[in-house]
């Protein structure tokens, strides 16, 4: 991919609204890592840092969607900085969302809709939970208990997941949206990744993002992206959720999660995301805060959205995608050029 279009992507990170915090900030941390990775220049990660120290400095009383901390990535930040401090406050997050309602084995979390239980939480509470295991062994135990009982809610026979969760009416919304594969795929993922090995329901993770995974390809749209509702074609096709795919099965092959013989649908989800970058970096063609309705209310969602889950995730999938390729052809394959 030509590098300055990837260099024009990793400074319009800078530009996108930080709310400090908000939905899909998660994905916002993985491209500025991204970014710093990509380019060789420190100063992507430490604005994250510098994000998580502001959050640091006034994380209590708890604002309107402080649930939405990554907390997986300021714990790593942590650990980066060797910021004792920073360890201190997400071990205490966990703590407070620890303290929130649950119903069916989930958290309800959420500030607008507190009776619902939704996709995109799976990849901000689990993984962080599962990575404070190696502070506090106990949220191994949590972080397990919780992602199954959460994607026991949400995941389909057909290996899809919906979108979302009533707890009073005990019924999903029935919508298997793009974006939100993408959050479940990450949050099984990353999960999975931290827990130890032969951990006792870890492999029923693994067998959850495979069903995802293979469920997700065989929808797969010839130009290698997928409708905003992946089952829908009468719906519009949005780019995020290849940029997602692209993250998720490309460190699944690395860590020896599924085969290489998903490296050929990689490769058809990276043409759509090379397709979808314009001439000054900017990542084109992704929906906007998605809420849960009807079919036709997700087609009606504008895909505009200049955000932390579009810039983000396709400097994320630019990295994995390189890192890949690298490892399938035997090169270490981190920086642009290598």
């Amino acid at each position: 991919m030509n590098r300055e279009i990837v260099e024009r992507a990793a400074r319009l990170l800078f530009n996108v609204e930080w709310r400090v915090w908000y939905f899909g900030g998660n994905a916002g941390f993985w491209g500025l890592e991204a970014a710093s990775t990509l380019t060789g220049d420190d100063s992507y990660t430490c604005f994250a840092y510098g994000l998580a120290k502001a959050w640091c400095a006034r994380r209590t009383p708890q604002r309107k969607y402080d649930q939405t901390l990554p907390g997986l990535e300021c714990l790593e930040l942590a650990r980066r900085f060797s910021d004792a401090q920073l360890v201190e406050a997400v071990i205490g997050h966990a703590e407070w969302l620890s303290a929130h309602e649950r119903v069916e084995g989930a958290w309800l979390t959420d500030d607008d809709y507190p009776r619902l239980i939704w996709v995109d939480t799976l990849s901000i509470h689990p993984p962080f939970l599962a990575a404070l295991g190696e502070y506090k062994r106990e949220y191994y135990d949590v972080a397990c208990e919780l992602l199954l009982n959460h994607a026991r809610l949400l995941q389909d026979d057909a290996g899809l997941f919906c979108h979302t969760y009533n707890v009073d009416t005990q019924t999903t919304d029935g919508v298997h949206w793009g974006r939100g594969q993408g959050w479940a795929l990450m949050g099984l993922l990353e999960t999975w990744k931290r827990l130890p090995d032969g951990f006792s329901g870890r492999d029923e993770i693994a067998s959850r993002f495979r069903r995802c995974l293979e469920a997700l390809e065989a929808l797969q749209t010839p130009e290698g992206g997928w409708h905003t509702v992946v089952d829908d074609p009468e719906s519009y096709t949005e780019s995020s959720t290849a940029a997602f795919y692209v993250i998720a099965a490309s460190q699944a092959i690395t860590h020896g999660l599924i085969p290489r013989k998903h490296y050929t649908y990689i490769k058809r989800a990276w043409r759509a995301v090379e397709n979808s970058f314009s001439g000054d970096g900017r990542y084109l063609g992704v929906s906007e805060d998605t809420w849960s309705g009807d079919k036709q209310y997700y087609r009606s969602v504008p895909k505009r959205s200049f955000s932390t889950w579009s810039q983000g995730a396709a400097l994320a999938a630019i990295k994995e995608y390189i890192a890949l390729r690298g490892l399938l052809n035997g090169r270490s394959g981190k920086a642009l050029g290598e």
